[in-house]
């Protein structure tokens, strides 16, 4: 981890970043990068170049210690997230939850008035709107998978004989 300096106005800035490679299955070069900068205060650049190293030192690893703490806790949550979503679809309330949010995969079940599962790929920059919680976009598409499963399901019921009949005939 390399400590950059650079000059600001007049003053004395440290910037500094960090990057932790994560291949997932859906990208093999994912990397989190955590980032930290600051200006250095009048009181420190006194008393000294070892005094600057060692404040801007400790600035950037208590930050990217934070940053660090603060993407557990959002990979936890995208592990199992169990977010509750709904849409009202043909006069029926559609009810499921994204029940994973991992490797850009937004994964929905639609828990009510059928069962199902299906998944989308989406940008992970566009899928989260803070901890514990899912962009307004992410929401819009998980319920767009809800009508999409409680479609799929009605289209089978109606026409299972056929499908079930294709089926067959082509695993013989």
């Amino acid at each position: 981890m390399k400590i950059e300096y650079f000059e600001e106005e007049g003053e004395l800035w440290f910037s500094c970043e960090e990057n932790f490679y994560m291949p997932t299955r859906a990208h093999k070069e994912f990397r989190r990068v955590y980032r930290s900068s600051g200006k250095i205060p009048k009181k420190i650049l006194d008393q000294g170049e070892g005094v600057i190293k060692e404040y801007a030192k400790k600035k950037v690893r208590v930050a990217i210690e934070k940053q660090k703490v603060e993407a557990k806790k959002h990979e936890k949550f995208a592990e199992n997230p169990d977010f509750p979503v709904s849409v009202e679809y043909e006069g029926k309330t559609l009810k499921g939850i994204i029940f994973s949010a991992q490797d850009n995969n937004l994964r929905v079940r639609l828990e009510e008035p059928d069962q199902g599962e299906h998944l989308t790929t989406f940008n992970v920059g566009f899928i989260f709107n803070g901890l514990a919680s899912f962009s307004k976009s992410a929401i819009r598409e998980a319920q767009k998978l809800l009508i999409r499963i409680y479609e799929e399901k009605k289209h089978y019921k109606q026409h299972k004989e056929v499908i079930d009949l294709a089926e067959r005939l082509n695993k013989s």
